[in-house]
């Protein structure tokens, strides 16, 4: 699943041209959805992983800015919370990525989106890239 849809051509992607870019605007709220695809029930392993890079202007110990990493059902009724970066998981420059992973066996035969939500406090910007997206099974 791709989402190279926010950002076409710009600066700092994992591979690529292209990547997702959430956070960018204080006191904001971004949501980027993946399509639907089915874990098939037959799986022995299911993981979801990406890589994410987080650039913050925040100076303080506090998790003010959060990118939550959720599964959703095909109708957008959330499965779970696999994950919450924040600000304090920044990395160290926009072109630094590390890898994410988390097993979704769990959901198998189940047809799921996977939903990342940025959300922003008022002070200070922090920036979460995301790029190379992929939910594989055997």
């Amino acid at each position: 699943t791709s989402f190279n849809v926010l950002v076409a051509n710009s600066s700092y992607p994992h591979a690529g041209t292209d990547h997702a870019y959430l956070g960018v605007n204080n006191s904001s709220s971004q949501t980027l959805d993946s399509a639907a695809v089915t874990i098939p029930s037959a799986a022995t392993t299911a993981t979801l992983s990406f890589w994410v890079s987080v650039v913050t202007n925040e100076t303080v110990s506090t998790a003010y800015d959060k990118l939550v990493v959720q599964l959703v059902n095909s109708s957008g009724t959330l499965l779970t919370t696999l994950a919450t970066l924040s600000n304090l998981d920044k990395t160290a420059s926009a072109g630094a990525y590390v890898q994410k992973s988390y097993s979704v066996l769990g959901y198998k035969g189940q047809t799921v989106k996977v939903r990342f939500k940025a959300t922003n406090g008022t002070s200070y910007t922090t920036t979460f890239r995301v790029d190379d997206v992929s939910l594989k099974t055997d």
